[in-house]
């Protein structure tokens, strides 16, 4: 049964009218005129974004109360109003072009708001795993999907947002204003203009340019050997669930190839940790982020010793915030950056030898400010035009994959409250995950929301069944308690 409704929910996601382009939006939106290049970062994720590994991000809250989807998709509408790039989409554009462009649509070219049914725990797992596996089309917009899931204790609102509007913190302030908009009241923050928000994508001067390039080649050092891949254990394609319904889900545009079967995609699996417990009982000089980047690199090699795997050098790429302190939660748009924390054998030997050598890492990323020298180590590419630059990512396998980390861990950190109304209640659960793909076939999301820390591990279906993925789970809970 779950196999039916999720190949029909696919047929949704797959429709794209052939006349976007000319169709009367189904709401207008305001004139912001926005019209400006993307950057190299932007660049880069809409390259990486395939129906084989979609660039998503997904936010997911869950409620006590049951949401009403017209409601919802008013809200929205609301919410997208309210930021600069709500109605984003790519421009047309051709191969010889330098950069692809950003342009505002005149309305909403597509409905974004699915609403299904899930009678259990396994068919939301499993429409939430669709939800992941489906591509949001760029040239359409908006690059979000909302997708309200009534469940029998309580439902839960999804959002995935393409990664090319927006990271994880963007994503987290678009599900803000939606909260807002459902109660009937302003969210509280003026959006921050782009102009603003652009300025810290990267360095300005040249000292500062300098230095920046510097520091980031400190926090992601180019290694001699490439890292160790986590070892693949996919034997088990079968989708679980059963009873799902899709009771109304308006037209969205991207796909998945083969979910309903299960044979591509992505999975999602969950773990809740008790926060005020693990920050009480981590290392002296380890922040509660250290210890969870640490549990990541004692889980794969944990995961690889029981595959009979060995493993050398680990490289986790950790998602670094480079919005202003002021408006640390602002902006719907990419303003994160990378570093990696890499650990070899020696430093994985004790408790305190590892979380040693990952804080002494973070430190140093934080002391430098390095990550802001992303977007110039990208635009490094130069004058290439965008139909030879989208052919870039296909090449990583040409160099061992040296440039591609084992796993990425991103944290959001401690969250206020998500309230939806008092109709709906507030948030009593959040979830949030980061984009994966192959070889990094692992991406793990954390967000404390009440001194609960939720963790979400979203593993690429070549990586792990459903057993392995849960395994895995299990092997980071231990590993976790064990540096705890």
């Amino acid at each position: 049964m779950i196999t039916q409704v999720l190949g029909a929910a696919v047929e949704v996601l797959d429709t794209v009218p052939d006349d976007v382009a000319a169709r009367t939006p189904v709401v207008p939106a305001a004139d912001g005129g926005l019209d400006r290049p993307f950057t190299p970062l932007e660049g880069m994720l809409c390259d990486l974004d395939t129906t084989e590994f979609p660039w998503t991000v997904q936010i997911e809250a869950r409620v006590a109360g049951r949401l009403d989807v017209d409601a919802v998709r008013s809200a929205v509408v609301a919410a997208l109003v309210r930021h600069p790039m709500g109605f984003a989409r790519r421009a047309p554009h051709g191969p010889p072009d330098a950069a692809y462009r950003w342009e505002e649509a005149a309305g909403l070219d597509v409905d974004p708001v699915v609403e299904v049914v899930a009678t259990s725990d396994a068919d939301h797992a499993a429409l939430r795993d669709l939800v992941l596996s489906s591509r949001i089309c760029v040239d359409v917009a908006p690059l979000v999907r909302a997708w309200v899931m009534h469940r029998p204790d309580g439902d839960s609102l999804v959002l995935a947002v393409s990664h090319v509007l927006a990271d994880g913190l963007g994503a987290l302030r678009l599900l803000r204003s939606v909260a807002a908009a459902l109660a009937g009241r302003d969210d509280g923050v003026d959006p921050v203009s782009l102009d603003e928000a652009l300025r810290w994508v990267g360095p300005t001067t040249l000292i500062d340019r300098a230095v920046s390039l510097g520091g980031f080649a400190l926090a992601n050092p180019v290694q001699r050997t490439p890292v160790s891949r986590i070892a693949v254990a996919a034997g088990d394609a079968s989708t679980s669930g059963a009873g799902a319904q899709v009771d109304g889900a308006g037209s969205a545009a991207g796909g998945a190839d083969d979910v309903a079967e299960g044979r591509s995609g992505f999975r999602l699996h969950e773990l809740v940790v008790d926060a005020a417990g693990l920050s009480s009982r981590r290392h002296a000089d380890a922040t509660t982020n250290d210890l969870l980047v640490a549990a990541l690199h004692l889980a794969i090699e944990d995961h690889n010793a029981d595959h009979a795997t060995e493993t050398d050098r680990i490289g986790v790429m950790m998602p670094v915030n480079l919005r202003p302190a002021p408006w640390r939660d602002e902006v719907v748009v990419n303003l994160a950056s990378m570093a990696t924390v890499s650990t070899g054998v020696a430093e994985r030997e004790t408790p305190g030898s590892l979380l040693d050598a990952v804080a002494r890492q973070t430190r140093r990323v934080k002391r430098t400010g390095s990550p802001r020298a992303l977007d110039v180590v990208l635009a490094g590419g130069g004058p290439l035009p965008v139909g030879l630059k989208r052919f870039l990512p296909m090449l990583l396998p040409l160099t061992g994959d040296r440039l591609v980390d084992t796993a990425v861990l991103s944290n959001l950190g401690r969250t206020d409250p998500v309230d939806f109304g008092p109709e709906v209640g507030p948030a009593v659960e959040l979830w949030f995950s980061p984009p994966a793909r192959m070889p990094l076939g692992v991406g793990i999301g954390a967000a404390t929301l009440d001194d609960r820390l939720h963790l979400s591990f979203r593993s690429c279906g070549a990586q792990f069944d459903d057993a392995a993925a849960r395994g895995f789970v299990e092997t980071y809970r231990r590993a976790l308690e064990f540096l705890g």
